[in-house]
């Protein structure tokens, strides 16, 4: 895929009395200007090819700027149909950007084109990748055993390939979670004593900011200049907020 580049200028303003750190970028002129630039260049222009070889990483572009922008529209709407549709045909590359939008945009709209093409994929990201949609669909829980099984037939042709183990574990937890170990073992003074360590806390559902804490070499975490713990917010979701072990997801 062709990588989309911005030019993010910074300008530095000084006087007698300070200086002024600014981004061009984050006026909203330019920001508007941006904005309109990706939708008419990258996305319209782009969808409006028809879908060929040639054509596969213009169509790639304008899906990772409708990603960022979040955008839609009933035209847009019609394209990504085209690209659903006739995903099975193209690349690998190709299906893996478009599998990418429909579950961050277009979540069980396009069940039966995925489902077909995770029938006769031989590729086990894209496998991974359609059962995940699925796997968020109405039909998630009818087709879960079915999935694990073909998730297995498919991990005895890539043995050991840890995308297919984490997506049969993940089927596997929705029947039966696995008791959550205790994390008092990790969080006791003593664990790696001598070490700075720095612990992220984060929730299941990444649609939540979750935490970095810092603990100093002798087992206590530090505080900030009020006397509270320190931490720092932190994201780890995706923009397209697939599983952690899929390529471009949530950070596991």
């Amino acid at each position: 895929m062709r990588a989309i580049f911005l030019l993010l200028p910074f300008f530095l303003f000084a006087d007698s009395t300070h200086a002024q750190l600014f981004f061009k970028g984050a006026l909203k002129v330019n920001r508007e200007k941006m904005y309109r630039n990706l939708v008419q260049q990258t996305i319209n222009k782009n969808l409006g090819y028809p879908i060929t070889d040639s054509t596969e990483e213009n169509w790639q572009d304008a899906f990772n700027a409708m990603e960022v922008l979040r955008y839609r529209s009933l035209w847009i709407d019609g394209r990504v149909q085209v690209a659903a549709e006739q995903m099975l045909t193209q690349s690998v590359p190709f299906q893996r950007a478009t599998l990418e939008l429909l579950y961050a945009s277009y979540p069980d709209i396009f069940y039966q084109p995925v489902k077909l093409l995770l029938m006769q994929t031989g590729h086990p990201k894209i496998f991974a990748m359609c059962a995940s949609y699925i796997l968020q669909s109405k039909k998630a829980d009818d087709d879960a055993n079915f999935l694990s099984v073909k998730a297995q037939q498919m991990l005895a042709t890539y043995p050991d390939n840890a995308i297919l183990q984490q997506l049969i574990f993940s089927i596997a937890q929705r029947k039966e979670p696995t008791k959550t170990p205790s994390l008092s073992s990790l969080l006791k003074r003593d664990y790696l004593r001598g070490h700075t360590l720095i612990f992220s806390f984060q929730r299941k559902n990444r649609n939540y900011p979750g935490i970095v804490m810092v603990r100093d070499p002798n087992g206590n975490f530090i505080m900030d200049s009020a006397g509270q713990y320190f931490s720092v917010p932190q994201l780890a979701r995706s923009i397209n907020n697939l599983p952690g072990y899929i390529s471009n997801g949530n950070t596991p």
